[in-house]
């Protein structure tokens, strides 16, 4: 099992005040010789979201047959919720991988 993962924040500061947005990129290549199935979870701290509209601090998709050398890119972006206050604040991402037995 052996997932290449890359992932990049865009820019690391944002202004509260101008209500900036960053952009998340992730890009997953399958290093295996073998297909495979693949759950991208990513959760945000209170003080980001996915949505400018509504509060979302939860993002998964699911990629069913990620092929032998494929890669799949996601960029999503993120902005200042309600709640956002100065300072640092961390999200996770976590990548499961599962091969057919």
């Amino acid at each position: 099992m052996a997932l290449n993962v890359k992932t990049l924040v865009y820019p690391f500061r944002v202004s509260l005040k101008d209500r900036q947005e960053w952009e998340f990129a992730i890009d997953i290549t399958n290093a295996d010789s073998r297909q495979s199935r693949v759950l991208v979870e990513i959760d945000l701290p209170q003080e980001a979201t996915f949505t400018q509209a509504s509060y979302s601090t939860r993002f998964e998709k699911k990629y069913e047959n990620l092929a032998s050398g494929q890669t799949v890119s996601l960029k999503l972006p993120i902005f200042v919720s309600r709640h956002g206050n100065i300072g640092e604040f961390v999200g996770k991402t976590r990548i499961t991988e599962h091969h057919e037995e």
